[in-house]
């Protein structure tokens, strides 16, 4: 009762996508690649939607540096628009993803999803995954799926069919996760930013 839409950040026609196969389906939660530190104010830009927002985490590294991750708030961001038609039809959110102190980036240049205007999701993912890196073991990235896949079982006792928003980068590894029950260990609580 998973039903996983492979994403890639920052795409209005993949927002386009994510927009209408939630409104063509029923769908009771939507799972998110977002931690739940974030959730208070990302649904605050949503709701404030024209206006364009960012939600911004500080970060302290150990060289005394301050840096940031963040989320735009955009309508052209495929999570910002599951969001915007979850809070719309009254579809509850889950925010999987691990909460992390300081977010570590994996870079990856894929496809175009202009394509998505004549080529099916499944097609889309299905020729991009051969070339997808692979997560390393130990790394944050790893542990994060492995969360992921953890918090996707623990919303199936809740919930008859989720929409999971997975960025298309980590899918494999999220299904492989999922379906090998992979062990993970549970992330540091930080107070919601």
């Amino acid at each position: 009762n998973i039903y996983v839409l492979p994403i890639v950040h920052g795409s209005g026609d993949m927002a386009q996508t994510v927009r209408d196969f939630m409104v063509s389906q029923d769908v009771d939660c939507l799972a998110l690649p977002l931690p739940p530190s974030v959730e208070t104010l990302v649904e605050e830009g949503v709701a404030s939607l024209p206006i364009i927002s960012l939600v911004v985490c500080p970060e302290h590294h150990d060289d005394q540096s301050s840096r940031c991750s963040y989320v735009p708030i955009d309508p052209c961001q495929p999570v910002v628009m599951g969001i915007r038609v979850a809070m719309g039809e009254g579809i509850p959110r889950a925010y999987i993803d691990r909460d992390v102190a300081s977010f570590q980036p994996t870079s990856w240049v894929g496809p175009d999803p202009y394509v998505l205007k004549t080529v099916p999701l499944a097609s889309f993912s299905a020729g991009t995954i051969p070339f997808l890196p692979s997560p390393q073991m130990g790394t944050q990235r790893q542990a994060r799926i492995a969360w992921m896949a953890f918090r996707l079982h623990e919303l199936e006792l809740d919930y008859r069919k989720i929409v999971y928003l997975c960025p298309l980068m980590d899918w494999p590894w999220v299904r492989q996760a999922y379906l090998d029950r992979m062990p993970y260990v549970v992330p540091e609580q930080l107070s919601e930013r």
